[in-house]
């Protein structure tokens, strides 16, 4: 209240959902990502650093925005939620003109929950990486996901590629690709759709996994989808490798 640009201070007034006692801080929920995701608008690409960053609530990203870690044993977002997964991707308005959405990578990360050594399959009861309506172009390379019942799921979008993308100890499925024939944005080129994917490169084990696993649960599931192309996918102790 009575804040004055270029203050250096300012008074925050607000009723919380929650009753807390105490002294308590207000941060961001994932070390800042969230907001340099928001500030980078519709193209852009943020930077995640090195070591460990600390995610309470799914980072949500959109349109061209690319994310980019130091690599899979460098930067490790954690997910301290067990009911929420860590990246949420939507395109917003999926379209067919690639100049207008697509592009995104995402690259050089570890997702986990627990602690680093945690063998649980289903630490967190949500998907680890969910991506809705890409537009052209979307890429994922070099992330490992552990301790999510999906790694990475993919509901409707095109073209995409996923390249030494691997997930381990799953309680489902490492990736799940589907088509739905409805989500998406009204009458735009793509709602609803889904084809051409490339997944390669890819590790999808459960070998000493803790906990208890789905029995038709597979590394890749793919439901309602046209067109796509598994290169070098190497997958052990999962229910089944591919299910169509």
């Amino acid at each position: 209240t009575g804040y004055t640009p270029g203050a250096g201070s300012c008074t925050i007034s607000f009723t919380s959902a929650n009753t807390h006692t105490g002294t308590w801080s207000i941060r961001s929920t994932s070390g800042g990502i969230q907001e340099a995701v928001i500030e980078a608008g519709f193209y852009g690409g943020v930077d995640l650093g090195c070591g460990t960053i600390e995610v309470y609530a799914p980072i949500k990203v959109s349109y061209r925005v690319s994310l980019a870690g130091c690599g899979v044993d460098s930067t490790y977002l954690h997910n301290n939620s067990t009911t929420t997964g860590v990246i949420n991707y939507t395109a917003l308005t999926p379209s067919a003109d690639q100049d207008t959405f697509g592009g995104a990578t995402f690259s050089g990360f570890t997702i986990y929950s627990g602690a680093k050594t945690n063998t649980a399959v289903d630490t967190t009861a949500a998907d680890a990486v969910y991506i809705l309506g890409t537009g052209w172009n979307f890429t994922m390379r070099d992330v490992f996901i552990r301790n999510h019942t999906i790694g990475v799921h993919v509901v409707n979008g095109w073209s995409l590629t996923f390249d030494n993308v691997g997930a381990r100890f799953f309680r489902d499925y490492g990736y799940y690709v589907e088509r739905n024939l409805t989500l998406g944005a009204g009458t735009e080129a793509g709602a609803g759709a889904g084809g051409d994917i490339n997944i390669q490169n890819s590790y999808i084990s459960n070998v000493g996994a803790t906990g208890t696993q789905t029995d038709t649960g597979c590394a890749a599931r793919i439901a309602l989808w046209s067109g796509f192309y598994i290169d070098a996918m190497r997958t052990t102790a999962t229910a089944y490798g591919l299910c169509l």
